[in-house]
């Protein structure tokens, strides 16, 4: 998609408003749609978004339209999430630790749904592993 430039969001001038677009995109991207609480909500947000903002920032990247709105992001983790405690709380990396053992990086990808089938995932994928 023309005019989607990819970037590292810890470079962005104003990451808390890229942080919060981040954030309006991942929740509504989510099969999870309604929480029993506040509480539950900022858990799940954790879970799904906010250790990687919290521990992996270097490795975030958010897709950028021309007026510089985010409208997709990746998150990643080159730990190894079978063996990171971090990550202990889903459960099923420890079924896939072989695995990981061999390829320990996973991501996130969410994008807005007015880009999607455009191939900013396929970027912002590319410009990850070209990162790393």
């Amino acid at each position: 998609m023309a005019g989607i430039r990819v970037a590292r969001w810890i470079d962005q001038p104003d990451r808390a408003a890229c942080e919060a677009a981040i954030e309006a995109i991942f929740f509504a991207a989510s099969g999870t749609q309604t929480f029993a609480s506040e509480a539950a909500r900022a858990a799940f947000r954790e879970r799904w978004l906010g250790r990687f903002l919290t521990n992996d920032a270097r490795h975030v990247l958010v897709a950028l339209d021309g007026s510089q709105s985010v409208v997709g992001y990746l998150t990643g983790s080159l730990d190894d999430p079978a063996r990171t405690p971090r990550f202990s709380d889903i459960g099923y990396f420890a079924g896939l630790a072989p695995l990981t053992a061999r390829y320990p990086a996973h991501l996130h990808i969410n994008l807005d749904p007015r880009v999607r089938g455009g191939g900013i995932g396929g970027r912002l994928i590319a410009e990850f592993v070209a990162r790393v």
